[in-house]
């Protein structure tokens, strides 16, 4: 089933019937990856959202990794830009938690 497809044909005013059909891909044969958002919601952002169930260490996350295709939503060879992207957003969120937690460090002792 393409999505996309029955987007636009809808939109368009197509009428064309796609019929589903069951994949024959067995299940967990593919896994579709966002890495560095994966990788920071298992190991810190999960728990403290309060679904503490989803937290993990970094080597089970990186066994939960394991299928037979990986499509990694991040890093595309046809669309680089797509990646340098992902990983200067991923490197700002550090560097904003980072500042955020110094300056409620520094407001903290301020205080006290």
């Amino acid at each position: 089933m393409s999505l996309p497809w029955i987007a636009y044909a809808d939109l368009t005013g197509i009428d064309e019937v796609v019929a589903c059909q069951e994949s024959a891909i067995d299940h967990g044969d593919v896994k579709y990856l966002k890495v560095l958002s994966d990788f920071t919601n298992c190991l810190y952002a999960n728990k403290r959202a309060g679904f503490p169930q989803y937290h993990m260490s970094i080597g089970h996350w990186w066994k939960s990794l394991h299928a037979e295709k990986k499509i990694y939503a991040e890093f595309v060879w046809d669309d680089p830009m797509v990646g340098l992207y992902s990983l200067l957003n991923f490197i700002k969120g550090i560097i904003i938690a980072l500042f955020r937690k110094a300056t409620s460090a520094a407001r903290y002792h301020k205080a006290n």
